[in-house]
């Protein structure tokens, strides 16, 4: 596939369902972000060790740290309007935490991404 093929990551996808919502990378990117800053009880200096030598400010680094802090709170708001199987899917797949529900967990994880997919397109999230 050469480049000019290549689908922008950043752009919607429309579903079979009409609507549109994040492309699987953008998906992956804000459950992976959401993971981090959950895992570290949402401490800034424990979700990310940021080095003084690879940016040109410490500045620069704090806002991008904010950035990724507010994707992370958006998405958690979004993990919470799921059904609580839904949710229990999403901490067992990213966080590793064990629950117990009738529902096959893989359906409930797939059923939670393309929910998540369109929440957080529709709460403006690229």
């Amino acid at each position: 596939m050469s480049a000019l093929q290549k689908q922008d990551k950043f752009a919607p996808v429309r579903r079979t369902d009409g609507k549109y919502a994040l492309s699987e990378d953008r998906l992956n990117w804000h459950l992976e972000n959401w993971a981090v800053w959950e895992s570290s009880n949402w401490d800034a200096e424990l979700a990310y060790t940021l080095s003084p030598g690879y940016s040109m400010s410490v500045d620069f680094d704090q806002m991008c740290a904010e950035m990724d802090r507010r994707c992370a709170y958006t998405a958690k708001a979004a993990i919470e309007s799921l059904t609580p199987v839904e949710q229990c899917a999403v901490f067992n797949k990213l966080l590793k935490s064990v629950f117990r529900f009738r529902d096959d967990p893989q359906n409930a994880w797939i059923r939670a991404r393309w929910n998540l997919a369109y929440a957080l397109y529709k709460r403006g999230m690229v």
